[in-house]
């Protein structure tokens, strides 16, 4: 069994109720039970390599994470591929605007980390759901409305048990649904009544839910339904992890939201750390 616990023990006992279940690696959204923590890779674990790169991909699967997080947009010749900017300028040793280059010319750029040139390319996501497929799950974060070709990819790569669609526009979510019911979604609330009405609507696998609003009583009663509840820990959170200072994130878990995304997946593995009963 697996239970939570502050390696240095400051955490032992704040949330002795939250026991989770066995470490036998996960594979499909039906492996997470509804009491289980699972830790969420911001664009891949992308300390050591570039983000939203099949290289933070392997990083993730090697450490352990439960999910990868990857950001999809649409390259001039209409192919899915994985970027979280609009333009390349942050991320490549190039400049301008994604959507303006074809998949031949993405692919002749070198994917940056802190700044420096890598040898790794823009990868597509057909290529990023074959190396992860059946070791990790994907979430996407759909960054175009052109979600008929994120469609065809998961169908052409037979991934639809291992990957979940995040959007905060419900309309994209609606057309997921009308295509493949069966298909897992993350739509995202901004306050206690939407993720009500978010369950209502869809009777989702997941909630996104803000640390602002997020309760104990909100994870109860999405837990009670069998959804899980995602939070981030991005931004003054994760600044304090990194600083080795955990008093932001033991209020987070306080919230009992049972995905947490984080650019620090490792710590926060490590933080949740594994104990036998």
């Amino acid at each position: 069994m697996r239970s939570f616990r502050l390696v240095n023990g400051l955490f032992l006992g704040l949330i002795a109720a939250f026991v989770l279940g066995c470490s036998t690696p996960k594979l499909a959204y039906n492996d997470f039970a509804q009491d289980e923590i699972l830790v969420a890779a911001h664009r891949g674990y992308h300390v050591h390599v570039p983000e939203n790169s099949i290289a933070c991909i392997d990083e993730a699967i090697v450490n352990g994470i439960d999910i990868v997080e990857i950001d999809i947009r649409i390259s001039a010749d209409g192919i899915p591929v994985l970027m979280h900017d609009s333009k390349v300028d942050r991320t490549t040793n190039s400049k301008g605007e994604l959507s303006s280059f074809t998949l031949a010319q993405l692919k002749a750029m070198r994917l940056l980390h802190k700044g420096q040139e890598t040898e790794h390319t823009v990868p597509t996501l057909a290529e990023a759901l074959t190396f992860g497929k059946n070791k990790v799950l994907f979430d996407l974060d759909i960054k175009t409305e052109q979600i008929e070709k994120i469609i065809k990819v998961i169908e052409e790569t037979k991934t639809g048990n291992s990957v979940f669609f995040f959007d905060s526009d419900w309309e994209v979510l609606d057309k997921v649904y009308a295509l493949h019911p069966e298909w897992k979604i993350m739509p995202r609330a901004y306050d206690d009544k939407m993720a009500k009405d978010a369950y209502e609507r869809y009777k989702p696998w997941a909630v996104h839910v803000d640390p602002s609003f997020a309760s104990p009583e909100l994870a109860d009663y999405l837990h009670d339904r069998n959804c899980h509840v995602w939070i981030n820990a991005l931004g003054d959170v994760d600044r304090d992890l990194a600083k080795k200072k955990y008093g932001s994130f033991e209020k987070l878990l306080l919230t009992k939201s049972n995905i947490i995304q984080t650019d620090w997946p490792v710590l926060v593995n490590e933080l949740t750390e594994k104990v036998s009963n």
